[in-house]
C-alpha cells in the first residue's frame, strides 16, 4: 500500500470583523472568551468576518495567499451607512502584476470590471481565474446591495517565464459577461464519490478534470461530505505542496484533526496518497501544486522575482501602463472612457 501524506502543521488564522461590522465584532469577542461554538453559529447566520491567510512562501509555493470571506449586507444594519463611507463594499480598481487571482464564489456574487475591457457578474458556484501577467487593473464589488455573500480568493504565483503574459480571464460556472475578446467560459466540474461531492476548480482529481489552463501544475478542489467517511486520492504528485482549509466540520489525517477555521499544511514528501477522514457536513478547500522554487519579491499587489522588478511594476502603474483607474461609482460609460486611453502594455 502506498504511503500517505502526513500533516506537517495546523494553524488557526485570525478572523477579522467586516461587513457587517457588528456581527464581526461580536464573533471576535465571543471567540476571544472561549465561546467558539457561539461565534461560529453567529458567523454562519450573519457573516461579518474575513479570514486572510498570508502563506509562508517556502512551505506554500506556488500559493501566496488564501482569503475566506463571509458577509451579509442589509438595509437594516445601522452601522452600514457609516462603514460604507470609509470602506467601499468591495474592492475598487487596483493593480496586479506577476501572479493570478482565483475567486471562487460559494454564495452571492461579485461584479467585475477591468482595464482590458471585461465586465462580468459572476455568482454562486462560479470561479473567476484572472491571470494578471504583465499588468491589469480590476474592480471587484459585491454584486447586490443586500443578501449573504461568501467566497474564497487565492493568489497563485506565476513562473518567471509567464510573468509577462498578456492579462487573461477564464471563467467557470454561472455568469453574465461582456468582453472585447473571447474568454473561456465553461461549466464548473462537479462529481460525487460515495457521499463526497468533489468540485474541481483547476487540474484533475479522481478522473475529474477542469478546463482551466494553469501556468504550472496544480489542482484545486472543494470537498463536501454528506455523511461521515473517507476521501482517498491516490495519485497526488510526489513533492507537490498540499494545503487544506476547513470551512465546516472537521477532518482527521492520521492521528491529527483539523477543526473548522483551521488550515493544514501537508508534508512535502514522496507519498502520493492523500486520505481525509471527515465528519458529516464537512466542507474543505484543498490546494495542491508543484513548487516553482524561484525567488519571490512581493510589494502590495505586485509579485515578481526581485525588488527592482516590483519597483518597476509600481512605476509602470504610476505611468498609466496598467490603464487609468476609475472610481467604483463610475458608470459603464465612464469606465470605458477611463480604459480607452490604455498605453502600449497590452
Amino acid at each position: 500500500m502506498p504511503s500517505e501524506r502526513a500533516l506537517a502543521h495546523i494553524s488557526r488564522p485570525a478572523r477579522l470583523p467586516v461587513w457587517p461590522i457588528a456581527s464581526g465584532v461580536f464573533c471576535w469577542a465571543a471567540e476571544t472568551v472561549g465561546l467558539r461554538s457561539l461565534a461560529g453559529s453567529v458567523e454562519n447566520r450573519f457573516g461579518g468576518r474575513v479570514t486572510p491567510m498570508s502563506l509562508p512562501i517556502e512551505a506554500s509555493d506556488p500559493f501566496l495567499m488564501l482569503v475566506h470571506h463571509r458577509h451579509t449586507f442589509s438595509r437594516w444594519d445601522p452601522v452600514r451607512p457609516f462603514s460604507a463611507l470609509v470602506m467601499p463594499e468591495g474592492f475598487p480598481a487596483h493593480p496586479h502584476r506577476g501572479f493570478e487571482t482565483v475567486t471562487f464564489v460559494l454564495e452571492g456574487g461579485m461584479r467585475h470590471r477591468d482595464s482590458t475591457g471585461v465586465k462580468m457578474e459572476y455568482r454562486s458556484g462560479s470561479v473567476q481565474w484572472l491571470t494578471a501577467g504583465r499588468g491589469v487593473l480590476h474592480e471587484e464589488m459585491w454584486a447586490t446591495n443586500e443578501g449573504t455573500h461568501e467566497l474564497y480568493q487565492i493568489w497563485v504565483n506565476l513562473p518567471k517565464a509567464h510573468k509577462w503574459d498578456a492579462p487573461q480571464i477564464q471563467l467557470l460556472g454561472p455568469a453574465e459577461v461582456t468582453s472585447e475578446s473571447d474568454i473561456l467560459h465553461a461549466p464548473l466540474p462537479v462529481a460525487a464519490f460515495a457521499g463526497v461531492s468533489l468540485t474541481v476548480l483547476a487540474g484533475a482529481c479522481r478522473g475529474v478534470c477542469s478546463p482551466i489552463r494553469t501556468r504550472s501544475p496544480m489542482t484545486l478542489v472543494r470537498l463536501q461530505w454528506d455523511d461521515a467517511g473517507d476521501f482517498l486520492w491516490d495519485d497526488l504528485p510526489a513533492h507537490h505542496t498540499a494545503l487544506c482549509f476547513v470551512r465546516r466540520g472537521s477532518v482527521t489525517v492520521g492521528e491529527r484533526t483539523m477543526a473548522a477555521g483551521e488550515l493544514g499544511h501537508f508534508e512535502r514528501s514522496s507519498a502520493t496518497r492523500l486520505k481525509l477522514c471527515a465528519t458529516t457536513g464537512t466542507d474543505v478547500l484543498l490546494l495542491t501544486g508543484a513548487p516553482l522554487r524561484e525567488p519571490v519579491a512581493m510589494g502590495g499587489s505586485m509579485v515578481m522575482n526581485t525588488p527592482s522588478e516590483v519597483d518597476q511594476a509600481n512605476r509602470d502603474f504610476q505611468l498609466g501602463k496598467f490603464g487609468n483607474p476609475w472610481p467604483h461609482t463610475a458608470t459603464d460609460e465612464e469606465w470605458r472612457a477611463a480604459i480607452a486611453d490604455r498605453k502600449l502594455l497590452y
